[in-house]
């Protein structure tokens, strides 16, 4: 089973949205830590920066409404928008349902800002 070395990527846990990288060895995580210095001789390393979109859509909500910040909230939403779904493929399915929550939250902007 290849093993996977993640480096960069935007993590959701306990409300809290942090980078890190992340070691997958065996199909299990191994390892979250925010660098993970050394990689292991038979380890595919991806640049995970940007291609988990959720996160983002996460964080235009609850920084933009907290802070009363539009202008923060739509343009990271732009940006979710911007990014093709595809642009990691095994994470196709979460980046669709990233997209659809950035149009809705668009769409209903004002309510979220009243």
């Amino acid at each position: 089973m290849q093993n996977y070395l993640i480096r960069n990527i935007q993590l959701v846990n306990e409300g809290r949205i942090t980078t890190a990288d992340v070691l997958l060895q065996n199909g299990r995580i191994e390892k979250i830590e925010l660098h993970i210095g050394s990689v292991i001789s038979n380890c595919k390393e991806i640049d995970g920066e940007g291609k988990y979109l959720l996160p983002r859509v996460l964080m235009a909500y609850r920084v933009g409404k907290a802070n009363n910040d539009r202008a923060f909230f739509h343009a990271q939403l732009k940006l979710v928008l911007e990014t093709a779904p595809n642009v990691w493929p095994e994470q196709r399915l979460a980046n669709e349902v990233a997209h659809r929550k950035a149009r809705r939250y668009i769409q209903h902007g004002k309510d979220i800002f009243e």
